[in-house]
């Protein structure tokens, strides 16, 4: 699994808190957006479609959330920035994607 860590921001604006993911390497700087803008909205859809192709149920599945949309493949997952296509990809072990959604969620 990519190294990984959580904090808490405070936003300046309002004063709120803000649980936030980071990863020691930067190509997984997508995936910790993701975790941050679509997992708590959309955890069911994405932790079925993750099962499902870890369970050998699809050979392939689509999520298309908010601002995000993964193409997960039973050895890595591509998550992709639905609103700026310029944006390169991150590409992420699946597992560990499944596992970092539970992380996130806990």
């Amino acid at each position: 699994m990519p190294e990984h860590y959580f904090r808490t921001i405070r936003d300046r604006r309002s004063g709120t808190k803000k649980r936030i993911i980071e990863f020691q390497d930067e190509q997984y700087d997508l995936a910790a957006s993701f975790l941050m803008t679509e997992a708590d909205r959309h955890h069911r859809e994405i932790l079925k479609v993750l099962e499902e192709v870890l369970a050998g149920d699809r050979s392939e599945g689509r999520f298309r959330g908010t601002q995000y949309r993964l193409a997960v493949f039973p050895a890595f997952t591509i998550v992709y920035d639905e609103e700026d296509e310029h944006l390169p990809w991150c590409q992420i072990d699946t597992e560990d994607l499944y596992d970092l959604v539970l992380e996130w969620l806990a």
